[in-house]
C-alpha cells in the first residue's frame, strides 16, 4: 500500500555503473507523460504548478530526511528546473535534470561517508549533549549549507553510535553476561561503517535505468499516491506478488553489513528447502547463474542490491544455479559451493487459510465459528490460478460442511488486489447484488454487481479490519456493512484508498525505432470507486461498527496522510441498492458487550498506555544524545516489559487452561481441504508452517510470551463477538416462533 519507500532503504543507483538497458528513457518519460495527461482520473493541468510538485517529489524521494541536499542545492534545482520540468518531459529532455540532480545526491552521499568515516575513527563522542535531534525530519528544512549539513551528520552519527552501544548492553543483560563476555561481533564503529559503505556502494553501482526508475516514480506519484511507474524488474516483482509464486529456489534474502546476503527464510517444499544444502542464516557471497562451474563464472555479489541478486538466482524451471555460501554453522573463513535446481515456488503462507473454532458452551448448543484469514486479493492475470475467490469458495464450502454457526472474515493487513475478485467474493454473502460503483474521469458511473444468483453463506457474519486493510478489502467490508450483512470490527477506520489503477505497458506506445524491452509500465489511477450507499472510502476509509484500540492509533497512517491524495466525495446510492434489516445485526447489544470486555482487558489497557506514550513521543519529536537520559529511557522500557511479561505469563497460562475447557481449534488449509478430519491446533498443537524463518534477535526488550492458543486480542474479540451474534440471532429466532398471548 505504501509508496515505494525503499528508494533509499538500500539507497539507489547512480550514473557511473554500466548501463544495463539500451532503452531511451527520455522517450519513455515523454510517452509516460502523455499517458498521464490522457488517462489519469484527475486530469490535473500540466503546468508550472505541477512541474514544481514533480521536482519536489523527486528531491524528497531521494532525501526524505532532508539531510543530504543543502538549501542551496534545492534552490538551484528549483530555479533551473522548477518551472519547466513539465516541458522537458514533453520534449524528451527530462533525463538531463534527473541525472544532474542524482549526481548531486551521489556526491553528497560520498561526502557524508567520508565525513562519517573520519568522525568514527576519531571517536570523539561525549554523549553529554543537552541538544537533542529531531526524531522525524520529513518536515524539517534542508541544511543551509555544507557546514550545517556536516553538523547534522555528526549529530545523527552520535545517535547511531549511542543506540548501538545501548542495544549491545541490553542484549548482554538479557543473557546475564558482561558485554565483554558476549560472542564477538564487529566493533560499533566497524558495524556502522559497513552500513554507510553498503549505502555508498548501492549509490555508486547502478545505471541509467535505475535513475529513470526513481525519477519516473516521482513524476507518477505527483499525480496521486497510487499512480506509479514500475521498471521491468519491479513489474516482475508485482506479478510474483499477485501470483503468489515464481520460478526460483524458494528463499528470502536479507542484506548484511559485510556486503553478503543471508538466508532469512526458506520455503519448506521449495527447491532449497527440499535440497537441504542451504540453511537459515547462511550467507551468499557469489552466484554462478548458469552453473558453468568455472571460477570466472562465479559473480561476486558483495554489496550488490538485493533485487539484482534475486534476478540472478531466478531462472527457467529445471535449470541450475551455483551459489557460493558461508555456512552459518561453519568456522570463520569456510566457504562452499552448492548447486540448486530451480523450480516452481508457491508461497502458501500468503494464501487464504481457515480455522474452525468449536465452543463447548452447552448453553448455546456448542456453537461453531468459522474463521477465514484473507491476506490479499491475489489473482494470476495470465491464467487465473491462483485466485483468492476460488480459494475462499473452496474453504467456505468445507466450513459449511462442518456446520458453522457464524463466520469471521479477517482482512487485517490486506492491502487489496484484483477488483474482479472482491466483486465475485461479495456475491458469496450477498448473491447477485450491486457491489461497488466506479466513476471514470469522464464522470460516467458504472455499477458492478456480483453474478452469483444465490449466496453461498447466509449465516451470522463478522468482518475484522485494521488500518492496513485497503482498497479491495475496503470494498468488501464496506458493501457487507452497507447491506447490513455483517458486523464490521476493528481499528478506528480502514486505510482510505478509494481509487482504481490500471497497468499499461509503455513499450506499446514507443516509436518503432526505440528499444522498449526495459521501458517498464505505468499504473495510473483511472477510476474512483464508491460504496453502493454512495460514499467514497477515499481518505475516510470504512468505519467499523465496533471499534477496538490499535497501535495504528498512535501514528499518521492511511490515505489521509499521503501526499497528493485525491479528495473524498459522495455520489448517489446505487439504484438497485436495498439493505437488509439493520435490527438483525444487533449492533447496539454487540457494541455494549464488546466494550465491557475491552474495558476489562489487561492487554488492551497496555495498548492504550502504549498509544498515549507513542503519541507523546511523536509530538515531542526529539531524540536525546545524552547517555544518562537514554539509559533512563531504556531502563524504564525494560522494567515495563519485564513487569508486563511476568504478569502475562501467569495470566496467559490461566487463559490457555480456560481455552482447553471452552474451545477446540481446528486448522483448514487449501492442501488439506478434502481431508476427512481437520487438524487440531491450539495450546498443544502447532499450526502448519510453510516457511522456516529466522527468529527475531532477542534484545531483552521485546520478548513476550506467545498469545494464549496463538490468538491475539483482536482475533479473540472477533470470535467473542461472533458467538454473541449467534446467541442474539438464536434468541430472536426463538422469540419470533413463540406464540403471543
Amino acid at each position: 500500500m505504501q509508496r515505494k519507500n525503499t528508494l533509499l532503504a538500500l539507497a539507489a543507483a547512480t550514473l557511473i555503473g554500466p548501463a544495463a538497458a539500451k532503452t531511451d528513457f527520455n522517450v519513455v518519460a515523454r510517452e509516460m507523460t502523455g499517458l498521464l495527461q490522457n488517462r489519469h482520473y484527475a486530469r490535473p493541468k500540466f503546468d508550472v504548478e505541477l512541474s514544481r510538485k514533480m521536482l519536489d517529489q523527486y528531491l524528497d524521494d531521494l532525501d526524505p530526511r532532508h539531510l543530504l541536499f543543502t538549501a542551496g542545492d534545492v534552490a538551484a534545482f528549483r530555479q533551473e528546473f522548477g518551472d519547466r520540468l513539465h516541458e522537458l518531459l514533453i520534449r524528451s529532455r527530462s533525463m538531463d535534470p534527473a541525472r544532474r540532480i542524482y549526481e548531486r545526491y551521489k556526491n553528497r552521499v560520498l561526502e557524508r561517508e567520508r565525513h562519517v568515516s573520519a568522525l568514527l575513527k576519531a571517536g570523539e563522542f561525549s554523549f553529554l549533549s543537552a541538544d537533542p535531534i529531531l526524531r522525524s525530519r520529513k518536515n524539517a528544512p534542508w541544511p543551509a549549507n555544507v557546514k550545517e549539513a556536516r553538523e547534522l551528520w555528526k549529530k545523527h552519527l552520535e545517535e547511531e553510535v549511542l543506540s548501538e552501544i545501548l542495544r549491545r548492553e541490553a542484549s548482554a543483560r538479557a543473557v546475564g553476561q558482561e558485554l565483554k563476555e558476549v560472542e564477538a561481533e564487529p566493533s560499533v564503529e566497524e558495524k556502522l561503517l559497513r552500513g554507510y559503505e553498503r549505502s555508498r556502494r548501492n549509490v555508486t553501482a547502478a545505471n541509467e535505468e535505475d535513475v529513470a526508475e526513481y525519477f519516473l516514480s516521482a513524476i507518477a506519484s505527483s499525480f496521486d499516491p497510487h499512480t506509479d511507474y514500475l521498471s521491468k524488474r519491479e513489474n516482475e516483482q508485482f506479478l510474483i506478488r499477485m501470483r503468489r509464486g515464481l520460478v526460483g529456489i524458494g528463499v528470502t534474502l536479507h542484506p548484511e553489513d559485510d556486503g553478503s546476503v543471508s538466508i532469512a527464510a526458506v520455503v519448506i517444499d521449495g527447491p532449497a528447502g527440499k535440497g537441504g544444502d542451504l540453511d537459515l542464516n547462511d550467507r551468499i557471497i557469489g552466484v554462478d547463474t548458469a552453473n558453468k562451474g568455472g571460477e570466472a563464472d562465479m559473480i561476486d555479489i558483495l554489496f550488490m542490491k538485493t533485487d539484482r541478486i534475486v534476478e540472478k538466482i531466478k531462472g527457467k524451471k529445471g535449470t541450475k544455479v551455483r551459489l557460493r555460501i558461508r555456512p552459518a554453522k561453519a568456522a570463520p573463513g569456510v566457504f562452499k559451493d552448492i548447486v540448486i535446481e530451480r523450480g516452481q515456488v508457491q508461497y502458501k503462507d500468503q494464501l487464504v487459510r481457515a480455522e474452525l473454532i468449536r465452543s463447548k458452551d452447552a448453553r448455546l448448543g456448542e456453537p461453531r465459528v468459522g474463521y477465514l484469514d484473507i491476506p490479499s486479493f491475489y489473482y494470476d492475470f495470465s491464467d487465473g490460478v491462483p485466485s483468492v475467490s476460488h480459494d475462499v469458495e473452496v474453504l467456505l464450502r468445507r466450513l459449511q460442511a462442518e456446520k458453522i454457526d457464524a463466520l469471521v472474515i479477517d482482512l487485517r493487513g490486506n492491502g487489496g488486489g484484483a477488483l474482479r475478485e472482491v466483486i465475485r467474493m461479495a456475491g458469496f454473502f450477498l448473491g447477485a447484488k450491486p457491489v461497488v460503483q466506479v466513476r471514470e474521469m469522464g464522470k460516467r458511473i458504472e455499477t458492478k454487481a456480483a453474478k452469483i444468483d444465490l449466496p453461498l453463506y447466509e449465516g451470522p457474519l463478522v468482518v475484522l479490519t485494521d488500518k492496513a486493510s485497503a482498497s479491495a478489502s475496503e470494498i468488501l467490508a464496506g458493501v457487507l456493512q452497507d447491506y447490513n450483512r455483517a458486523v464490521v470490527v476493528g481499528d478506528h477506520s480502514t486505510y482510505g484508498k478509494g481509487t482504481v489503477q490500471q497497468q499499461v505497458d509503455i513499450a506499446r506506445f514507443l516509436p518503432g525505432f526505440v528499444d522498449g524491452r526495459r521501458a517498464g509500465s505505468l499504473k495510473p489511477t483511472i477510476q474512483k470507486y464508491y460504496r453502493v450507499s454512495g460514499s467514497s472510502v477515499q481518505l475516510v476509509g470504512v468505519r467499523p461498527d465496533i471499534i477496538l484500540p490499535s497501535r495504528y492509533d498512535a501514528y499518521e497512517f492511511g490515505e489521509a496522510f499521503q501526499r497528493h491524495a485525491l479528495k473524498h466525495d459522495v455520489i448517489d446510492k446505487s439504484r438497485r441498492f436495498s439493505p437488509l434489516d439493520a435490527k438483525e445485526l444487533y449492533r447496539e447489544s454487540l457494541t455494549q458487550r464488546s466494550a465491557k470486555r475491552v474495558a476489562s482487558s489487561t492487554d488492551y489497557e497496555y495498548l492504550r498506555e502504549d498509544i498515549a506514550r507513542i503519541k507523546r513521543e511523536r509530538a515531542e519529536n526529539r531524540v536525546s544524545l545524552n547517555r544518562g537520559e537514554r539509559v533512563a529511557l531504556v531502563d524504564a522500557r525494560e522494567d515495563r516489559m519485564k513487569t508486563r511479561n511476568e504478569e502475562r505469563r501467569e495470566r496467559f497460562a490461566k487463559i490457555e487452561e480456560d481455552d482447553r475447557k471452552q474451545f477446540q481449534f481446528y486448522e483448514l488449509t487449501l492442501d488439506r481441504v478434502k481431508a476427512k478430519d481437520l487438524r487440531e491446533i491450539g495450546p498443544d498443537h502447532e499450526r502448519t508452517i510453510y516457511t522456516r524463518k529466522v527468529e527475531e534477535e532477542f534484545n531483552g526488550l521485546s520478548e513476550a510470551p506467545k498469545w494464549p492458543s496463538g490468538i491475539g486480542p483482536a482475533k479473540r474479540e472477533s470470535i467473542a463477538i461472533a458467538i454473541d451474534l449467534i446467541e442474539l440471532t438464536e434468541a430472536s429466532r426463538i422469540a419470533k416462533k413463540t406464540p403471543k398471548a
